[in-house]
């Protein structure tokens, strides 16, 4: 990809996605009574230990989503 392009696509992304403010800290604002936190157990973006975290830091559950293959269920 040449250079120019490179700076007006995944540049300014990339400033988007990495320069944005921390909201760790204000999680415990939220109201946990009315929020749950899912997560796959195959995630990779968001692994099922940041998403524990979240819950924790939110006050609220969090629920890991295992996804079986259809072969699996069949032979059950």
């Amino acid at each position: 990809m040449p250079s120019d392009r490179l700076r007006e696509s995944i540049v300014p992304m990339g400033r988007i996605t990495f320069g944005r403010e921390d909201f760790m800290a204000r999680l415990g604002e939220l109201d946990g009574a009315s929020k749950l936190v899912t997560c796959g157990d195959q995630d990779i973006p968001r692994p099922p230990e940041e998403a524990r975290e979240l819950a924790e830091l939110i006050g609220c559950p969090w629920v890991l989503v295992t996804i079986f293959p259809v072969w699996k269920i069949l032979s059950l």
